[in-house]
């Protein structure tokens, strides 16, 4: 194996995995499981994140090696991008460099990552790829694609599923975007046209993106071969505590399916199925529909919407409070940022958050102060408030009162981690 490139689709199974880090889920059904001999293990995606933490940290250049060089460089944007979960633009600013210079740093750095690990493992590039089950020789790798995923997750490992699954707020329009993206060449080679209707203003729902995509994907799958040159409907809207995909299908203008075509070479009820039991792992369900004249099915996938809590963000630096913004887009969490300390307790009298995220260094007043005053507060005492800064004060925070602590630069992974540890404990009950 040494010298030989890995494979591109190896080296597209390790990006994913990297994106995706922190997600059982996701990593559950990659195939790294297998290629990494973690088919086995009681918990896979646990092996699967130290594996791959493990060959970052493998490739740290020794301390000759220059501060400055594209080693060091690489290293930096593999640990900033999937170990802490940065965006690019996070990690440009931290690194001082472009996105674009990111983004050129990152590609060669998880193609220097795969080789490492092909190596490691002895992953050789394969022959010829095998027909996935439920699958025949004459279609599209697309679709080989998402019955491999749907293959890949048996009953026993479903199971897992439910137990290990961790519930987080996904937005419906990104969601639906995802899948579609994900689907684009899957539909054109099944001569299908989606239609899509998703309204302004839903409000997040229940369950991991991943498991939400691939449910998407298998109703599109559903619909596209139950129907010929025909059209794929998605409407979303909300009902109550409810939002509700609603999917149909049928041939443009009553054209009958082509003999012989993708859309007769199996039953879409594997695709159904398979989406039924992911819906159910964020609490959800399908209802299957006898199909109206002219469409050929009609499902709704119907999902809870979740819970939703403010979050204060007190910190002085604008750039600071966007960066927190734009880590609780599409969360359970709304962001409400205060600049100015001498507001803050009218703020939090007014719109009384379930969580108070305070910087310490602020103009005009010392923070461990305003910590004080919120604790001794009639209605603000029993909110929690997470310090977050740079300074080494944890136990410090605690013994004032504080319910956590967070050390800058943070993490959208550790920043969502400590909000959900306060909102699940018993709280005031305000959102």
């Amino acid at each position: 194996m040494a010298g030989r490139p890995p494979d591109d689709n190896f080296v597209r199974n390790v990006h994913r995995a990297l994106r995706h880090l922190y997600e059982p889920v996701e990593l559950r059904l990659s195939p790294l499981v297998g290629l990494f001999h973690l088919s086995d293990q009681v918990d896979a995606p646990s092996e699967l994140r130290r594996i791959l933490l493990d060959a970052i940290h493998a490739i740290k250049p020794g301390p000759k090696v220059p501060p400055e060089s594209n080693a060091w460089r690489m290293h930096q944007v593999l640990c900033y991008r999937f170990e802490d979960q940065f965006s690019q633009e996070e990690v440009a600013e931290q690194m001082a460099v472009s996105p674009r210079q990111v983004r050129r740093l990152e590609f060669v750095a998880i193609r220097a990552l795969a080789e490492s690990l092909a190596h490691q493992y002895g992953v050789a590039p394969p022959d010829s790829p095998p027909a996935g089950p439920g699958v025949e020789p004459g279609e599209p790798d697309s679709l080989r694609e998402i019955a491999a995923q749907n293959q890949a997750v048996p009953q026993n490992e479903l199971d897992w599923l439910k137990k290990s699954y961790q519930r987080e707020a996904t937005d419906v329009s990104r969601l639906v975007e995802s899948a579609l993206k994900t689907g684009e060449a899957m539909l054109q080679e099944m001569s299908t046209q989606a239609v899509v209707e998703i309204p302004t203003g839903l409000p997040p729902v229940v369950g991991q993106m991943t498991t939400l995509r691939q449910a998407v994907l298998n109703l599109l799958i559903a619909g596209g071969r139950s129907c010929a040159c025909g059209s794929v409907h998605l409407q979303a809207f909300q009902s109550g505590e409810q939002v509700i995909l609603e999917v149909w299908a049928g041939p443009a203008g009553g054209t009958n399916a082509k003999d012989g075509g993708l859309h007769n070479q199996s039953s879409p009820t594997e695709y159904l199925d398979m989406a039924r039991q992911l819906a159910e792992l964020s609490g959800g369900r399908l209802e299957v529909d006898p199909a109206e004249p002219g469409s050929s099915i009609a499902v709704r996938l119907v999902l809870p919407v979740i819970d939703r809590y403010s979050v204060l963000v007190v910190d002085d630096n604008e750039d600071s409070l966007r960066l927190i913004e734009r880590s609780l887009e599409g969360t359970q969490f709304v962001f409400l940022g205060e600049r100015d300390p001498e507001q803050v307790i009218a703020r939090a009298e007014q719109a009384r958050p379930r969580v108070i995220l305070l910087d310490i260094m602020l103009p005009g007043i010392d923070g461990w102060e305003l910590l004080g005053r919120l604790r001794a507060h009639p209605a603000l005492g029993s909110v929690p408030v997470i310090i977050s800064t740079i300074l080494p004060h944890e136990q410090l925070s605690a013994s004032l009162g504080a319910a956590g602590f967070l050390r800058k630069p943070v993490s959208r992974e550790a920043l969502l981690q400590a909000l959900l540890q306060q909102v699940n404990r018993p709280g005031p009950g305000s959102r």
